[in-house]
């Protein structure tokens, strides 16, 4: 019996051949040892997978698995019959879901059917599939849920941000060391606040200029449209606007942090090295577009890999798989301009306040990788929510329109009350000649005077409320994860995130919340305006309200928001006052331009094409 049983499985392995020696024997023991262990371990994680259900549904959690998911909701959708669900939507789809099984599950008797909030959770659980592991997720699109999490759940990222670490090392985004990382986020803070935002303006005028003059001379390109009425002088030409964007959002990111433009940069840094490498000596605008590329590259697959079996070994990831190889590539790239930086920052810059910190001076590759982490979240952030403000305005046309005739309203006003002394700060009627670098030591009461106005929203409401209402609706980072490492916390709904749990909060979902926001998925500018006085038109803005997070709250709020809102009121309102956006409808229907592509940040899939054209403005 024992030879046949042997036979039997020697014949399962080799069905037409015979053992000729104990070779076969040891490698056939070999086989069945690596199956017991795999088994073993495949054993061991879905008993954790298992455990980690139970800790989410003690905690009032509803879970979702992944692979069933997948059958019953439709994930993976047939091209022929349905377009593709993008990501925030799904995400949104389920959290609605869990809430109409709460319901069920109410409604049975097992629950209270009186308490609206426990029905209304808009929290999900899911575990990770069993070759990533099984951490238990929380994901959360409840307002409040969102807020207290953010502020209570402590600064723990990781592992949650692993994929990101050979990309931004050691800087504020991934740093794991609670430690290291507060002392880092206080010498930033310390560095913008010594600079302040008053020469950003400057910086951002003279960009902006750079890219209305560029847009307007494609315009000139373009024949004349036929149109109705008096329009039929009007040309227009069609734009892709997140290239446009990211490029003047980059310019003036970069020059904010090392006080000279990218062009002198490289410039000083060529004439600094006496060989001819061709990394050395590369024009600036290849090194401007090389890292654009690779940045839109990395804003993609790395998020790509947090959530595929990758994510277990940087060495087979980047050894065996062409995506990992080619991540890697566009990383050694995109350092690169980072490296510029920090090796040409002027003595009075942000940058330069930065590497002197002892925080950022511990290791040599500090300052490289901090300087890394703050071009790539101001560029990348930058452009994508002007891109969203903009087709939001095109869907709008009154409002782009209201709000163009209020800022050239305003501009008239101030250019009088100045007596004509003043030259509008955003006008581009003028493209005088400034120097490129600028002088330091100029201007200092001017920039005191722009400090004070580009910081506050008084000056230009209309303006602020559009960019708010932009920033709700499309929040650039839709995902926060904080990882519950020491302790649970317990929501006001009854729900309780799990010690050990990572709660992925949904920026996106919570700014669509409909217990916090009335018709939270219209745009509507008018709801952050307070009052209007009655003898004048005067519009005063609400204050943002604990809902309004597009940063993020808490310990780990982005460290640059300051900074990106003073850049946008100066390049967003001054594109809108100058230009008018208009859909190209047999092109490139805005329903298309709308759809997002999630990564690392939310841009619009195809770069937000789109019609651009120029009026004269009426007296």
């Amino acid at each position: 019996n024992t030879n046949k049983s042997s036979s039997a499985s020697i014949d399962f392995f080799f069905p037409t051949g015979k053992i000729q020696s104990g070779t076969h024997l040891c490698f056939l023991s070999m086989m069945r040892t690596i199956l017991s262990v795999l088994t073993v371990l495949v054993v061991l994680l879905k008993l954790k997978q298992m455990r980690s259900v139970f800790l989410l549904k003690r905690g009032g959690i509803t879970t979702v698995i992944v692979r069933k998911r997948r059958r019953l909701s439709g994930w993976v959708l047939s091209a022929q019959t349905e377009k593709k669900v993008h990501l925030l939507d799904r995400i949104e789809r389920w959290l609605r879901e869990s809430d109409e099984r709460s319901d069920k599950i109410d409604g049975d008797g097992n629950g209270n059917d009186d308490d609206s909030n426990n029905r209304q959770k808009r929290i999900f659980g899911a575990t990770s599939s069993l070759v990533t592991g099984s951490c238990p997720f929380a994901h959360v699109g409840a307002s409040d849920a969102a807020r207290k999490i953010l502020r209570e759940g402590g600064t723990e990222k990781m592992p949650a941000y692993s994929a990101f670490k050979r990309f931004a090392g050691n800087g504020l985004f991934t740093c794991a060391n609670a430690e290291e990382w507060r002392r880092k986020r206080v010498e930033v803070l310390k560095a913008f606040g010594r600079v302040g935002v008053g020469k950003l303006r400057r910086v951002a005028e003279k960009r902006v200029k750079e890219l209305v003059k560029e847009i307007r001379e494609e315009i000139k390109t373009k024949k004349k449209k036929g149109g109705e009425k008096n329009n039929d002088d009007i040309k227009v030409a069609t734009v892709t606007l997140l290239p446009l964007l990211q490029r003047v959002a980059l310019r003036i990111t970069f020059e904010y942090l090392c006080g000279i433009s990218m062009e002198e940069a490289c410039k000083r840094r060529s004439a600094k090295k006496l060989n001819d490498d061709d990394e050395k000596n590369k024009d600036w605008k290849v090194i401007e577009t090389e890292y654009l590329e690779c940045s839109t590259i990395l804003r993609r697959i790395i998020p790509a890999r947090a959530r595929s079996m990758w994510i277990i070994s940087d060495f087979l990831y980047y050894t065996f798989s062409s995506v990992g190889r080619e991540e890697k590539r566009a990383i050694e790239k995109a350092k690169l301009l980072a490296l510029i930086a920090v090796e040409t920052c002027t003595e009075n810059s942000a940058l330069r306040e930065i590497i002197r910190g002892e925080a950022h001076g511990k290791r040599a590759t500090d300052a490289v990788e901090e300087a890394t982490t703050l071009l790539f979240a101001g560029h990348d952030t930058q452009s994508a929510t002007m891109c969203w403000g903009i087709l939001e305005l095109i869907k709008h046309e009154k409002i782009q329109e209201e709000l163009r005739r209020s800022l050239r309203k305003q501009r008239r006003t101030e250019i009088e009350e100045n007596g004509g002394r003043q030259q509008h700060r955003n006008s581009t009627s003028n493209e005088d000649d400034e120097s490129e670098n600028g002088n330091e030591n100029d201007d200092v009461n001017d920039d005191d005077a722009d400090e004070k106005e580009i910081t506050t929203s008084a000056s230009k409401p209309e303006l602020e409320a559009v960019i708010r209402e932009t920033l709700r609706l499309h929040p650039v980072a839709p995902l926060v994860v904080r990882q519950m490492k020491h302790r649970s916390i317990h929501l006001e709904n009854g729900v309780t995130i799990p010690k050990g749990t990572a709660a992925c909060v949904w920026l996106h979902a919570s700014h669509r919340d409909p217990a916090a926001w009335e018709s939270p998925n219209a745009f509507q500018p008018s709801r952050w305006h307070d009052t209007i006085a009655p003898a004048t038109t005067t519009i005063k803005l609400k204050k943002p309200g604990k809902n309004f997070q597009p940063f993020a709250s808490g310990q780990r709020s982005c460290v640059g928001q300051h900074v990106a809102m003073a850049t946008l009121r100066v390049v967003f309102g001054q594109l809108l006052e100058t230009f008018t956006f208009s859909e190209n409808a047999s092109e490139y229907p805005i329903a298309d331009e709308m759809v997002p592509s999630v990564g690392f940040t939310v841009a619009p899939r195809f770069g937000a094409r789109v019609n651009v054209s120029e009026e004269e403005e009426e007296d």
